[in-house]
C-alpha cells in the first residue's frame, strides 16, 4: 500500500497537496486532509484514494453550487 510521504500546503489557504511514495498524488481541502486523517506515514489503500477523490469532488461541487446561489450577492455575506 502507498504511504504519504509529504503534505505540503498550497499558496490557497486551506489547500494542501499529498504525495504519496515521493509522487505527487492529489491535492485536497483543509478538512478531507483532517477527516481522512493524511498525515505522513498514513498507509493509504486503493479505496482510501478514491474516497478521498469523491470526497474532494463534493466538496468543490457544493462550493461552486454555494458560488452560483449567491451570484452578486456574495459582498453581502462579507459585510455581515
Amino acid at each position: 500500500m502507498p504511504v504519504v510521504t509529504k503534505v505540503t500546503q498550497q499558496k490557497r489557504p486551506g489547500r494542501y497537496n499529498i504525495y504519496l511514495d515521493d509522487e505527487f498524488a492529489i491535492a485536497v481541502d483543509e478538512n478531507i486532509l483532517i477527516r481522512f486523517d493524511l498525515f505522513k506515514g498514513t498507509e493509504v489503500s486503493d479505496t482510501m484514494l478514491a474516497e478521498v477523490q469523491a470526497a474532494e469532488y463534493e466538496q468543490k461541487l457544493m462550493r461552486q453550487v454555494c458560488y452560483m446561489r449567491l451570484g452578486n450577492y456574495g459582498h453581502v455575506i462579507k459585510s455581515i
